[in-house]
């Protein structure tokens, strides 16, 4: 859903099942706050072949040598989404929470 998604993925539309083009939607420039850099192993991403009607990829990553992983096999958060959600919940490093009132 990250606004800047089709600089590191192409989506596939003819190879998604009818009805599910929806998991594939972008949030736009304005609703969207990116904490870090585009993460290929983020536990946020589907695998290459979700929601495929035909067995064929749904989503291809245009950086060279990069491979997804499918969804199923992705058991913890990547670093790069521990440190999304530490920043979005301003954690401290030694997982005490900042809160605001």
């Amino acid at each position: 859903m990250r606004s800047d998604r089709d600089n590191y993925l192409t989506i596939n539309w003819n190879n998604i099942e009818n009805g599910m083009a929806d998991q594939f939607k972008k949030v736009s420039n304005s609703r969207n706050r990116l904490y870090t850099k585009f993460d290929y192993n983020s536990i946020m991403i589907y695998g290459t072949k979700a929601f495929s009607k035909n067995g064929r990829n749904t989503m291809t990553p245009k950086q060279r040598g990069v491979r997804i992983m499918e969804s199923h096999y992705k058991r913890n958060l990547s670093p790069l989404d521990v440190q999304t959600l530490n920043a979005m919940y301003r954690c401290n490093t030694n997982g005490n929470y900042n809160v605001r009132t």
